[in-house]
């Protein structure tokens, strides 16, 4: 690139900039989200306050207000059946993790007070999280509560 194209190009740019300047800035006005000053060009104007919609968020009651996104099979919400008063011999449940509020169960992540069908060697079986402790959980399943430890070192 020769002297002669380099000033060409950079007389091209300063017009180009003369001319965005002029428009953003018509007779004498410098616009800011503040003000409209009249001459007078300030970097530092006070911000319009911007006004932030607080977030609401309600838990729903029913399924007929929501259902939870993390686990949409989640039945916490639906009414409970009665049970007929048999209860059927105790389900080999194993208890693989435990949380504050959740709890890992023959490979189903459960939330407290929820309701999810585990598969066991017999077959699926609806499992109902009633408490969750540090090391143990308790369980109802076929209308009969069991307590579920978790094993040594996990």
């Amino acid at each position: 690139m020769n002297i002669k194209t380099f000033f060409s190009s950079l007389t091209c740019l300063l017009v180009c900039c003369a001319a965005a300047v002029s428009l953003t800035a018509t007779a004498g006005e410098v616009k800011t989200n503040a003000v409209v000053k009249k001459g007078v060009a300030s970097t530092n104007a006070a911000a319009l306050p911007i006004e932030i919609p607080a977030s609401k968020f309600s838990i729903p009651t029913s399924a007929a207000e929501g259902r939870d996104p993390f686990f949409p099979g989640s039945t916490a919400f639906r009414p409970q059946v009665a049970s007929n008063g048999q209860s059927a011999a105790p389900v080999s449940l194993n208890l693989q993790g435990v949380s504050p509020k959740f709890c890992l169960i023959n490979g189903k992540t459960i939330g407290l007070d929820e309701q999810y069908e585990v598969p066991t060697a017999g077959g699926k079986v609806r499992v109902h999280v009633v408490t969750i402790n540090e090391d143990s959980v308790v369980v109802e399943v076929n209308g009969s509560r069991q307590v579920l430890r978790l094993k040594p070192g996990r």
